[in-house]
């Protein structure tokens, strides 16, 4: 019959069974469940990126330099010291480190030459009137001392376990630029450095940047540990210019000097019953040809106190002392020796050249101010 459809009969048109139907709901829910965990997968692997970027911004080095600047920069100080005529303008900048959270601070000797008033600047902007506890010029480093407590201070690392190549960070206030941060490397260990006419020894070597304001600043390691006291930049003579030569005192030499400056008030090896009056420093051979002096040993006077008893005995800047009573001085150390030797009110005969003429002085002792 036409338009009828036979019953029972095979037809193309055959509802599907349960199953078939069933087994092709089952496969669309299982791509479905596929799509979905693609989808939640990809999420969570550009969430994760994003995260772990977040997490790691820096790579494990920056990290431990900056949290080691982190540490040490609010113990970190600038100094202007003020003096003379012009006593509105500073006569030196530098920098200083706080060691003791009852406001001492270690700095170099030289940044205070000369100076009536120092100023100290903290890394919160706070500005005190600093008394200059002790200097010791031997060593170019002085303890000065401002009226705050419970200060951040840093800590002093073991400058004897130094390694050439480590990473060396200097803070400090480089041209009046204050808390600059400059990183390079430990270059060299125990260098001898005739700077300024002042010889400097057992030295660090490092290439981090150091400018005029960064003396007596922390040179640090990436632990946050001071390991030296930024000190000169050697630039070179004549054509022969140099870059890169920055020098520090070692942390151990710089800590044992605060410490006697501290509870003696002065270094107890260069004590002495009497009391010459002058501040001198090594002659070299180098320095002997360079000034075209005739000798090549011996004592340069750098600066000589008034009213002391080098002055009253006639003995001027610029002098090279080349003999104490007879006994030859080869350098600081033996005029230092010799010196410690008298006795109160004993006259010494001082043979020096000045201006290339050999000179023969009489120079009475008195007892050293204790």
């Amino acid at each position: 019959m036409n338009g009828m459809k036979k019953i029972g009969g095979k037809s193309d048109e055959t509802p599907q069974t349960i199953q078939e139907i069933s087994r092709q709901n089952g496969n669309k829910s299982s791509k479905a469940l596929y799509f979905l965990f693609f989808c939640f997968a990809a999420a969570a692997f550009f969430l994760g990126s994003i995260n772990g970027k977040e997490q790691v911004r820096f790579p494990s080095y920056e990290e431990s330099v900056i949290k080691a600047v982190k540490e040490v920069k609010p113990a970190v100080v600038g100094i202007k010291t003020y003096g003379g005529y012009y006593s509105h303008y500073p006569l030196e900048i530098g920098s200083g480190v706080i060691f003791r959270s009852d406001g001492y601070i270690l700095t170099n000797a030289h940044v205070l030459l000369g100076a009536n008033k120092i100023m100290v600047t903290l890394a919160n902007e706070k500005t005190y009137t600093a008394a200059l506890v002790a200097p010791a010029q031997q060593y170019d480093l002085a303890v000065l001392k401002i009226p705050a407590t419970h200060l951040p201070y840093a800590r002093f690392g073991n400058s004897s376990d130094l390694e050439l190549g480590q990473t060396a960070i200097a803070i400090g206030n480089p041209l009046n630029f204050g808390w600059t941060v400059t990183v390079g490397v430990v270059s060299a260990l125990n260098r001898n450095v005739l700077a300024g006419h002042k010889p400097y020894r057992h030295l660090i070597q490092t290439d981090a940047a150091i400018n005029p304001g960064n003396s007596g600043g922390p040179l640090i390691n990436t632990l946050g540990n001071v390991i030296g006291i930024n000190t000169l930049v050697w630039e070179g003579r004549g054509s022969m210019k140099a870059q890169g030569l920055g020098f520090a005192i070692p942390a151990n030499t710089a800590m044992k000097v605060a410490d006697e400056l501290l509870h003696e008030g002065y270094l107890p090896q260069f004590k002495s019953r009497v009391r010459l009056g002058v501040s001198a420093y090594d002659l070299t051979p180098g320095l002997a040809m360079e000034e075209n002096l005739r000798i090549v040993k011996g004592v340069v006077v750098e600066t000589v106190e008034p009213g002391s008893p080098a002055q009253k005995g006639g003995i001027l800047p610029g002098d090279v002392i080349t003999k104490i009573n007879g006994h030859r001085i080869l350098g600081v150390n033996e005029l230092i020796a010799r010196i410690r030797r008298e006795k109160p009110d004993t006259v010494i005969v001082v043979e020096l050249w000045r201006n290339g003429i050999k000179r023969t002085l009489r120079v009475k002792l008195v007892p050293a101010v204790q």
